[in-house]
Order: C-alpha cells, then structure tokens, then sequence
C-alpha cells in the first residue's frame, strides 16, 4: 500500500501533517496516490479528525520527557528541565554558556531518568564550530558514565549553510523514525542564516525559509517525542536602553517568527565574578523567574555558596528581638561564627529591603519628573461613588524662558471644571504653601489669547517688553484686529480632558514651597477634596451650569458697543498705515535700488473723459474673451456671415420680384 510505504520512510504523523503540495514534490507521487495516502492516513490515525479531548490529551502529556541542565536552580525554574515535545531557545552573549549547556544536556540526556535523563541518544547540528568531544569527555567522569559510550550516543554534523542545514534536518527525521533519539541540539540556529541572508532587501525570504525550518522541527518533536534545544545569537538594539528601563540593548536575532515557534524561552546574561543568570522569558507553564548557575570542568552546575534569604531572614527573627538588649561588645561571645554571619546577611538584607521601598515610594509619587498629587472628586447626583482623580506638576521650563518662569508650575491632567478659583485655593488654602498671582489656562481655541496677553494686545502694549513704540506698523495693526474679540461673558468653560495650566506665584520661594508642600501630601496620600470650601464662588455645574450659561452668554449692549467701536477704530488704523506706507514707498528705492517714476502729460477733463471711455471699450473686448483665437472659430464664424449675405439676397431677390409683378418691367434711369 502507498501509504505503509511512505510512512516506513517518514511515519505517519509527518504524513498526516504535510501539505498535499509537499507530497507532489516526491517523485512518483501523483494527485490520486496524494489523496489514496491521505484517505488511508486518516482511517490509521485516531486525531485525523483534529479533535480530541483534553483528557486525551493530558493523556499523551504524559509521555513528555524532562531532560536536566546539570543545575537544579536551573531545573527549578523549568519544572524539572527542558521538556520533550517543544522547542526550547537560549539565547544570550558571548561567554553565558550555551554551549556548555549544550554539552552539559548531551550527556545527561543518556542518564537514566530518575538522574534527570531521558535514555536516549543525541543528535547535535554544529554551525559555529564549536563542539569539542574532550568536554563531552570531562562531562561524562562527573555523572559517571563512560567517556566513549557517551560520544558513541552522539550523532554530530557540521552544518555548512541554511540549505545544509534544513537538509540534516530532513535525515535526522529518518533515523528519529527509531525513537532511539531524546535530544536535538542546534548550536546555533540563526548563525547559517544570518550569512546566507544579507540585508533587508533578503530579510522576507531570511524569515520564509527560517519559518520552514522551524515547522519542521516543531512537527518532529511532537511526532517523535523529541526534547528540541536550539541556542541562539544576540543583536544590538539601541532603541530598547532608551525606551525601557532595565533593557540591556541586546535582542535575540530571528525577530518575531523565532519567538512564536519557541515554547521556551530562556535569556542567560552574566552575573558577579564567574556566576551566570539564567531568566525565563517566555514559556507556556513556568512563570519569570531568575536562576544563577556557573560553568565547571564537569559543565553546568549550582554556585558554591548558595543562601535562602527567607530561610535566613526567619531564622534571625528571635536574634534580632534580643540584640537590643545585649552590648554590642559581647556579640562576638555569645553567637557562633553562622549566626554571626545570618545577622550581618539579615542586616543587609533589610538595609536593601527599605532602600526599595524608597524608592518604590518615590517611584510612586514621581512619574517622568512629575509630582502625582491625588486629589478626591466631589460626588454627585449623577455620580454618587467617590473618585480620586491625579494631578501632576513640576516646575514650568518652556523652550524660551521669561521672567515669570523661575516663579511659575506647570501643571497636566487639571479637571476638567478647573477655575483660576479652584488653583488659589488648592494652593492657598489646602496646601497653605504659596500666594498665586495668576493661572495661564491651555488655550482651547486657535489664534486667541487670554488673560492680560489679550489686553495688551489690545492696548498696543507688549507684556515682554513695557516700552511703547513710536510708530505702528500695518502689520502689527491687523494683529491687534484679529485679537479684539467679544467680552468674556462666561468663566465655567470645561477643559479638556488632560488638559494643562502654567501657575505663576508671586515669587519663587512661593513655588518651591508649594511644591515641596505637593510631594509631602502625595507621599503621606492625603485626602485633598477639590473644590471643598469654595462651592459659593465657584460657578454651577451639572444642569444648572447650562442654565447659568443661558443666561450670562449675551453681553450687556454697551459693552458689546465699545467693542465694535474698537473695532472698527483699529480698522480705520489700518487702512490710514496702509495709505502712509504706501505713499512712503514712493520715493524709497526697490531690492535693486531703482526708484519708480511716473511721468507723461496732464490731461484736461474733456482728455480724461476720453481715455477713460478707451479704457472701457478695452474693458468689454477684454470680457469677450479670445473668440477668433482658434482657426475653427473663424472659420465658422465666415460661414455664419456667408448664411446672414445669402439669406438677405434672397429676400431682396423676393421684394424685387414682387415689384415687378405690381408695376412690370423696371426700366433703369
């Protein structure tokens, strides 16, 4: 049968799992032998359907295999090892130890499997070059295993390039058809393709051709209940040191279809003097966790010196109620050199546990330079559960700097019913820190300015500057125009939501007082209630602030008088600076230094009104547009005067015929 045939060569699950396309490739397969395979194939499998339940697969759970790393911190952090039946990645520097942990795993995956082995043989692919048989050697003396037997159960390959590599892969998945193989190693699994693949121009065929690979190791540690150890290479990410805090700069290489195809994914980095780190980083079934390992003549193995601060930490608790008592010179007579030594771990160890809380406290209260202050909402009719909303600030530092910012705070995510009102008295009152002279609100409407930057514009004064100038200029006449606007009516206009304000104090001592007197209330979380105390000089809010707005939204008339008046007194500025500007320009040169001149007759009344009817007639021929500027037109247009002639010469020819048919012949004079 076609079907018993191939899967003596590939077995069933391969067959099961590959594309009918994949199958066509084989030579001799055509698509009726195709579909007979996959028919017999689906009759031989129980989960061709492709559903099971998840009893039976907790049942086939059972047969995964954990292969040890020779550290038991680091096989406490995996669960007992690295698992059969899924893909596990290291990736980390030069000198973190992947590939002792490769040569360290080739021979304990031959110990038996209460040792942490799987009884099984290896299958190493070599990219780098870097497999030494006399490691394998000193690993085996540790466990106690025969240093030849133990090479004898390793089937090495030097992989050449990525081709050469998918194409060890495509023998091994014969010789695992056995099940004598518990282990595949691949050290490393991007080095070949990183060569083969250069540039972003091939980085999509990089990830195409990486992508097959990785599904087909995925499909032969399922099929063949094999433990897959890829290690992998670092990159350098400049972007990730800048971004996130704690982030190394450095990348696995494979980018994002590496990472999916991984179960497993372990970080290792160095740690202090020859100890090394290893961190969980991605895995299905261990949560993150930290482990420390060094490399020894035997491989990997646990630190020397190893201390359970827990375990310390409740050993030393009736020590540390007693040494208050005690002088500190009879210490070194009482405790035993241990105990000595769990006191000054303990010390350390709590000196350690509040600098943390320091500065998880500061970390708490300081977001960015900003200074989180919590302040509690006033409940409503409409909102009756108590919210806390968050107010941040920190000293104002605009690009360019004035007078008024060394005494000024800048202040984000202010409520969105904040009046000058609510900031005098957050400061003033409930914070008692500082007197505020003015609050500079976000400007919510393009072009328009507030406060006293509008009324000086108005006025013609310059808040920067206090001098006044002598002469105005056109220019800063329309600026003014465009600045005059209706009188403010209305001081509930709602902010937007994260909006921000520039608080300016009367001097700086005040500012600095009110926000060293901000980050003591965020620290100690005090319950500040906005707006408390001043709801009678606060404008209304909810329904009644549309009511109250109804009302105060038209402007007395004289009021709404003075400022057309302005208005138009501004305008008539303008167009008088317009005339003297331009009857200055007169006489002044141009860019090219020439000076325009206009010269020519007077002309009398009776001469003007003849020049400008020319100008009017020129006017009306210019409104006629070019009507005989394309050929077309004039030809049609002699056409049009040819039909009117022929036309007009036969009605002549009528009214001469009629005649003589009245009087006879016409005799000529």
């Amino acid at each position: 049968m076609p079907a018993s045939e191939a899967s003596d060569e590939f077995g069933d699950d391969s067959i099961h799992g590959a594309t009918r396309k994949t199958l066509l490739k084989i030579k001799g397969f055509s698509e009726i032998k195709v579909e007979k395979i996959k028919e017999a194939i689906n009759k031989c499998l129980p989960s061709a359907s492709g559903f099971i339940t998840a009893m039976e697969l907790s049942h086939q759970r059972k047969r995964v295999v954990h292969i040890s790393t020779g550290s038991k911190q680091f096989d406490s952090i995996l669960g007992g090892g690295f698992q059969s039946m899924s893909i596990s990645e290291v990736f980390g520097e030069f000198r973190c130890g992947k590939t002792q942990l490769s040569h360290t795993m080739s021979v304990i995956a031959q110990l038996p499997r209460d040792m942490g082995g799987a009884e099984g043989k290896v299958a190493y692919i070599d990219t780098e070059g870097t497999f030494r048989p006399e490691r394998i050697g000193q690993i085996a003396e540790r466990f106690g295993v025969d240093p030849d037997s133990a090479k004898e159960n390793i089937a090495y390959a030097r992989a050449l390039n990525s081709e050469h590599q998918l194409e060890l892969l495509n023998t091994l998945s014969k010789e695992f058809v056995g099940g004598e193989y518990r282990l595949l190693i691949i050290d490393s699994i991007m080095n070949c393709f990183r060569v083969d693949f250069c540039g972003r121009g091939e980085l999509a065929d990089r990830q195409q051709k990486l992508n097959q690979f990785l599904m087909k190791l995925a499909h032969m540690a399922e099929e063949f209940n094999v433990c897959v150890l890829m290690t992998n290479q670092v990159q350098s990410d400049p972007g990730a040191s800048a971004l996130f805090a704690g982030a190394d700069g450095r990348k696995p290489v494979g980018g994002h279809v590496l990472a999916h195809a991984s179960t497993t994914r372990v970080l290792l980095r160095k740690g202090r003097g020859e100890e090394r780190v290893a961190k969980i980083q991605d895995s299905p079934d261990c949560p993150e966790r930290e482990a420390t390992y060094v490399i020894t003549n035997g491989g990997i193995n646990d630190p020397d010196k190893h201390y359970d601060h827990n375990a310390i930490y409740a050993q030393s608790e009736p020590i540390n109620a007693s040494c208050s008592k005690i002088s500190a010179r009879y210490l070194h007579l009482i405790f035993e050199d241990k105990f000595r030594r769990i006191v000054i771990n303990n010390l350390d160890f709590n000196i350690k546990k509040r600098h943390s809380k320091e500065a998880k406290m500061k970390k708490e209260i300081e977001i960015a330079g900003y200074t989180a202050l919590p302040l509690n909402l006033q409940s409503t009719p409409a909102f009756s559960t108590p919210a806390t909303h968050y107010l941040y600030l920190r000293p104002h530092e605009p690009r360019i700097s004035d007078a008024d910012t060394p005494r000024s705070l800048f202040l984000v995510n202010t409520p969105i019913d904040t009046t000058d009102t609510h900031i005098r008295h957050l400061f003033g009152t409930q914070l008692s820190a500082g007197r505020v002279e003015r609050v500079d609100f976000e400007v919510t409407r393009t072009g328009k300015k507030n406060g006293a930057a509008q009324m000086a514009l108005v006025q013609g004064t310059n808040i920067a500057k206090s001098k006044k100038r002598k002469r105005v200029t056109a220019d800063e006449l329309e600026n003014r125009l465009e600045d005059v606007s209706l009188p403010l009516t209305w001081d509930r206009q709602l902010h937007r939501s994260g909006s921000h304000a520039v608080v300016v104090f009367v001097d700086k001592a005040s500012m600095e007082a009110s926000l060293k007197a901000a980050k003591k209330a965020a620290r100690k979380v005090s319950t500040i209630t906005w707006g408390e105390g001043i709801e009678d000089r606060t404008p209304a809010s909810g329904l009644q602030r549309y009511i109250s707005h109804q009302r105060a939204c038209y402007p007395p008339r004289a009021e709404l008088l003075r400022t057309v008046n302005e208005y138009m007194n501004v305008f008539a500025e303008v167009a008088e600076a317009r005339k003297r500007e331009a009857a200055r320009r007169v006489a002044e040169p141009d860019e090219d230094g020439f000076i325009t001149v206009t010269s020519g007759p007077r002309l009398t009344s009776a001469a003007g009104e003849e020049e400008a009817k020319r100008l009017i007639e020129k006017q009306k021929k210019r409104a006629e547009g070019f009507g005989d500027f394309y050929r077309f037109q004039s030809r049609e247009k002699r056409k049009e005067r040819q039909i009117d002639l022929l036309k007009k010469f036969d009605e002549d020819k009528k009214k001469l015929e009629e005649l003589k048919m009245r009087k006879g012949k016409i005799r000529p004079e």
